[in-house]
């Protein structure tokens, strides 16, 4: 009986700990591009869509460790990253743009961390206001939140934009705002700079961290972001598996300890 006992409460922590790493991931088909900039080398930070739109390190950006795997180092003075030819939501279309960063500068700078489109309120700004608060700009269309990004710590920042609304999202926290009909057009996408004229010149420049890009064309949901910021682009995207080898490993020897009391292992 005793067997039966430990083998049944096997089963049960088994399944227990199944569900909770099995998120759900968000659709590929959704992902316009996804930069993880885990190279660590070279002039490259390639698109994990293998489309043709990696993107070009320019003036020198460091490879540094990130918040999954490598990052981007950006000075804030020349280096940023150049997507030629991207595919990138147009028009009124739904989009989500999404990654990490870690702000390193002065403050009392604006600081773009995704910028397409042209300053004629055909553009898309995503970044930092001049008090580190997260912040949307470009087509006309102008949105501070009183969010403010922390210095020298990782934070999880996202856009989503569902012809509605438009959201800005901080480690998981909404600040929304009513928004519609935008109007952005074909040009290069540029990380960790905002450009006014298609690379000519820039302005708000990055200084600081950035780790795994994606834009999106659908809203995500407040699910699909924190699916995002718990495991990383690969794993959320199903570019890459999870491995539940070690955890299981890790729960059949706390079973096998198990003496057959009434407090369970926890998980």
């Amino acid at each position: 009986m005793k067997c039966l006992s430990v083998l049944c409460i096997s089963l049960i922590a088994i399944s227990l700990m199944l569900a909770g790493i099995s998120d759900a991931k968000i659709d590929k088909k959704s992902i316009m591009g996804m930069w993880l900039f885990n190279e660590g080398k070279g002039e490259t930070a390639k698109d994990s869509l293998k489309n043709g739109t990696d993107g070009k390190l320019i003036d020198g950006p460091n490879w540094v460790k990130g918040k999954f795997s490598g990052a981007l180092e950006l000075d804030g003075s020349d280096d940023y990253v150049k997507i030629e030819s991207p595919n990138i939501p147009r028009g009124d279309d739904p989009r989500s743009i999404a990654g990490w960063i870690m702000d390193m500068g002065t403050g009392g700078t604006w600081g773009g961390i995704i910028h397409y489109g042209n300053n004629d309120c055909t553009g898309l700004m995503f970044g930092m206001g001049k008090q580190n608060g997260l912040t949307f700009w470009g087509g006309c269309k102008d949105f501070q939140t009183g969010m403010v990004i922390p210095k020298d710590k990782w934070s999880f920042v996202a856009v989503t934009y569902d012809q509605k609304n438009i959201t800005m999202w901080l480690n998981g926290k909404p600040s929304p705002n009513s928004m519609t009909n935008f109007d952005t057009t074909d040009s290069h996408l540029f990380i960790g700079a905002e450009t006014i004229n298609n690379g000519v010149g820039f302005r708000s420049r990055f200084t600081g961290l950035i780790d795994e890009i994606a834009i999106f064309d659908v809203a995500l949901t407040k699910n699909d972001l924190n699916t995002i910021m718990k495991n990383g682009l690969e794993v959320a995207t199903g570019f890459r598996s999870v491995s539940t080898t070690g955890k299981l490993t890790t729960i059949w020897g706390q079973i096998k300890k198990w003496n057959g009391s009434s407090t369970l292992p926890q998980y």
